[in-house]
C-alpha cells in the first residue's frame, strides 16, 4: 500500500524551503516539487516536525497532499492486486489517469490554479475568499466532485449569498472563471469531460452598492468627532483621517508606502502600478492637520512611513479590521455598513460639489488613469502643486482651519 506525505527540503541561504510530495511503495520512493515555496519566518520546528505558519500556504500544502492522497487511492483502487512502484504510481497520476468527473475535485483544481496563475496577493486572496465561501456551502467540505457542481447546487449556493452586497455577484464570477479554466485543461476536441455550458444556465446577480459611498460634510465632520472607546477604535479613527487628508489614500497603500522625505508622503499606488507606465506614483504634501498623527504612527524601524505593517500581519489583515470597527462607529453616526473605501469617495465629492474643484484635478488627485494624458506624461514630467492645493482647500473646508 503507497503513501502520500509531505517533506520540507534543505533551508536556502535565504532560508526559505521547497516543500515536496513524496510518495512510498515498498522500497522505492518517488519525490514531487509541489512548486510551493515556504520563506524563514513561515515554518517552525515542532514535536511532530516542520509546521507552516503562512495560513494560505499550510492550505495549499494540504490541498495538494489531499489530492494526490486521492489519485493515489484512485490508482490503486484500479489496479488491485498488482504492486507498482512509486514511479509508476506517479506516472500513473501525472500522466495516464484518466480523468473521472465523478471522482475529480473542483477544489484540488482549483487551489492549484490559484497557487499557480493567480500572483497579485489582493486579487489572490478574493479567489481564496470565494472558495471558502463555496467550501462552507458545501458542509465545511473541501472535496466537490465536478459531478457535483450542478445547476441546482450553484444556484442554491448563489441564493445564500443574497443577504451580502458584492460576494453575491463576485464570488460566482471568479468561481464560474476557474471552473472555465478547468474546462479548457480537462476538456478536449474529441472528449468532454466536464459540461462547459453549466454557467450559461445560471444567471449571476449584479452587486449592490454598500449603503453611501461618499459621506456628507456632516457625516464626515460627526465622524472625525468621535471620542474612541477603545485602542483598536482610536487606530481607526486616525487611519481615517490619514487616508482623507492624504486624498484618500487606499488602506493598503497606508500600510505599505517606504517614502517620507521633504514633508510628502511619496508612493506607488498598489492598485494600478503595473498596469501603469509611471507606475502610479504620488506625492502627498503632510498638512499640519494630520502631522500628529503622522508622528503618532512612524515607523521608528524607518522600514516604512507608518508602523501598521507591525501592528497588522498584512493589508488584507489591516483593511478588515478597519471595516469591521467602522460599522459599529458607522452606526454612531447613522450610518450603515460603513468602509474605509468611503473616506476616498467622500474626499472627491467634498472637492467637487463643496469646493468646485476641476473634475480633472479631482482625477488626478485621485491617481485615475487618464487615457488621454498617456502621451503627455511620457514627455512631462509630474507636477504635483495643483491636487496638494486642492487638497489644502478640501482639508481646511472640512476641519475649518488653515493648514500649511
Amino acid at each position: 500500500m503507497a503513501t502520500i506525505k509531505i517533506e520540507y527540503g534543505k533551508p536556502k541561504k535565504d532560508g526559505s524551503r521547497a516543500v515536496y510530495i513524496i510518495i512510498s511503495s515498498g522500497a522505492t520512493k518517488k519525490r514531487v516539487n509541489t512548486k510551493i515555496k515556504v520563506e524563514k519566518n513561515e515554518v517552525k520546528e515542532s514535536a511532530s516536525g516542520m509546521k507552516i505558519t503562512n495560513k494560505y500556504k499550510s492550505m495549499l500544502v494540504q490541498e495538494k497532499l489531499s489530492e494526490f492522497q486521492m489519485k493515489c487511492m484512485e490508482v490503486q483502487r484500479n489496479l488491485i492486486g498488482i504492486t507498482l512502484s512509486a514511479d509508476m504510481i506517479y506516472d500513473k497520476i501525472a500522466n495516464n489517469s484518466p480523468f473521472n468527473a465523478v471522482s475529480a475535485d473542483f477544489f484540488s483544481f482549483a487551489y492549484r490554479f490559484v497557487s499557480e496563475n493567480i500572483k497579485h496577493a489582493g486579487t489572490r486572496s478574493n479567489y481564496v475568499a470565494a472558495l471558502r465561501s463555496l467550501q462552507r456551502f458545501n458542509n465545511n467540505s473541501r472535496y466537490l466532485p465536478f459531478a457535483g457542481m450542478t445547476v441546482q447546487f450553484v444556484q442554491s449556493w448563489i441564493r445564500s449569498l443574497e443577504g451580502t452586497h458584492r460576494a453575491k455577484s463576485n464570488y460566482p464570477t471568479l468561481v464560474k472563471y476557474m471552473y472555465n479554466q478547468a474546462c479548457l485543461e480537462y476538456n478536449t476536441d474529441e472528449e468532454t469531460n466536464i459540461s462547459p455550458r453549466l454557467f450559461e444556465k445560471i444567471k449571476i446577480p449584479r452587486t449592490t452598492p454598500a449603503g453611501q459611498r461618499a459621506l456628507s460634510l456632516d457625516e464626515v465632520r460627526r465622524f472625525f468627532a468621535l471620542t474612541p472607546q477603545s485602542k483598536a477604535e482610536e487606530i481607526v479613527i486616525d487611519s481615517a483621517k490619514l487616508s482623507f487628508c492624504l486624498i484618500g489614500t487606499n488602506s493598503v497603500d497606508l500600510y505599505s508606502a517606504e517614502e517620507y522625505r521633504s514633508g510628502k508622503i511619496c508612493y506607488e499606488r498598489t492598485k494600478t502600478r503595473t498596469r501603469r507606465a509611471d507606475k502610479a506614483r504620488i506625492e502627498i504634501k503632510v498638512r499640519d492637520e494630520i502631522k500628529p498623527l503622522v508622528d503618532k504612527y512612524r515607523d521608528k524601524q524607518c522600514k516604512r512611513v507608518f508602523n501598521f505593517y507591525l501592528r497588522y500581519s498584512t493589508p488584507c489583515v489591516y483593511n478588515k479590521c478597519l471595516n469591521t470597527i467602522l460599522k459599529r462607529l458607522g452606526k454612531r453616526i447613522g450610518v450603515d455598513c460603513l468602509q474605509f473605501y468611503q473616506f476616498r469617495h467622500s474626499w472627491a465629492t467634498i472637492a467637487r460639489n463643496e469646493l468646485n474643484i476641476d473634475i480633472a484635478t479631482i482625477d488626478e488627485a485621485l491617481n485615475h488613469k487618464i487615457p488621454h494624458h498617456a502621451l503627455i506624461d511620457v514627455y512631462v514630467k509630474k507636477d504635483f502643486r495643483n491636487i496638494n492645493l486642492a487638497n489644502k482647500k478640501v482639508i481646511d473646508f472640512v476641519f475649518g482651519n488653515s493648514s500649511n
